[in-house]
């Protein structure tokens, strides 16, 4: 589905990704980006729960992603 998103959804593994604090990671899942595909995973206002901060960890991971675990990823 996302890869009809407009604008698309950034790259994980990129600098401007991987450079956000843990915060502000944390807020962009919660909340979303508004007028893009990247809906809010999350209640406003509300505590960081551990699916959240798990998430961020998986994000920090992504640039050291091999060929391999890509791959695995898309099916």
């Amino acid at each position: 589905m996302g890869q009809y998103l407009y604008p698309r959804a950034p790259d994980m593994r990129l600098p401007a990704t991987q450079n956000l604090t843990a915060v502000n990671s944390i807020n962009i899942i919660r909340n979303g980006v508004p007028l893009t595909g990247m809906p809010a995973w999350g209640e406003p206002n509300t505590p960081q729960d551990d699916e959240s901060w798990q998430l961020v960890l998986f994000i920090r991971h992504c640039h050291k992603l091999t060929a391999e675990e890509i791959k695995d990823m898309e099916h």
